[in-house]
């Protein structure tokens, strides 16, 4: 586990100097620099399908450096679902956490540069890239799960939703760890209320999305978001 890490580290420094990855010679440049970390990867992966007795992994962890790895490995039926959400929306969220400006201005600027990352894994995903509206699956979560489901070739179900936009759910096989969210992990709740968040645009978080606005558009437009609250 540690040579994973330290591979992954090193993968990350490699994949962060290269300027476009769905480039054909870095593509090949970055698997050619890294074989044991992508060896040790795949390991993992087919480790955890063993364990978990299922063919489907979901993994959360969110780094398109990850997927970037996990595209470039042998031996992985990957499926990418980007989910993307508003980044007036994802500022205000942050800085509930992040008090200095200048570092909540650079995570507007890594809102873009995910942004970037994805749209290059795409290119070379093909059909097994899914892009999603973070406003879409939490006005009709259940439709979306459904389009997910069919997508990803994935048995048709979605008979623990007990309303439009409420689910019952188990733990039993779920496994979240930090740096997923503080508040998810202590409350594990099994009765889920999925709603759209509005609280990011009331009049005391004016400043943030006005910052948002200058760093994160037209890219964000090219996404489907408009500008005029």
């Amino acid at each position: 586990m540690e040579e994973l890490r330290d591979g992954f580290a090193a993968f990350q420094k490699t994949s962060n100097q290269i300027n476009n990855w769905s480039d054909a010679k870095a593509r090949n440049d970055i698997r050619a620099a890294h074989p044991r970390f992508l060896e040790l990867l795949v390991s993992l992966y087919r480790f955890a399908s063993a364990e978990a007795q299922n063919r489907v992994l979901i993994d959360s962890s969110k780094l398109p450096n990850l997927a970037l790895a996990l595209q470039l490995a042998e031996g992985i039926d990957l499926y990418i679902l980007n989910l993307v959400r508003d980044p007036r929306a994802v500022a205000v969220s942050w800085s509930k956490l992040v008090k200095k400006t200048e570092v909540l201005r650079q995570r507007a600027r890594n809102w873009n540069k995910r942004v970037k990352r994805m749209q290059e894994l795409e290119q070379v995903a093909d059909d097994a890239f899914l892009q999603l509206k973070y406003e879409d699956f939490a006005n009709t979560p259940r439709p979306v799960l459904e389009q997910i489901q069919a997508w990803a070739g994935l048995t048709q179900d979605t008979s623990f939703f007990i309303a439009s936009q409420s689910a019952e759910i188990s733990w039993e096989r779920t496994h979240l760890f930090p740096p997923a969210n503080e508040e998810v992990l202590q409350k594990q709740a099994t009765r889920i209320d999925i709603r759209p968040a509005s609280s990011w645009k009331s009049e005391a978080h004016t400043e943030v999305r006005k910052m948002a606005e200058e760093i994160n558009f037209p890219k964000a437009a090219k996404l489907g978001y408009r500008k005029a609250l």
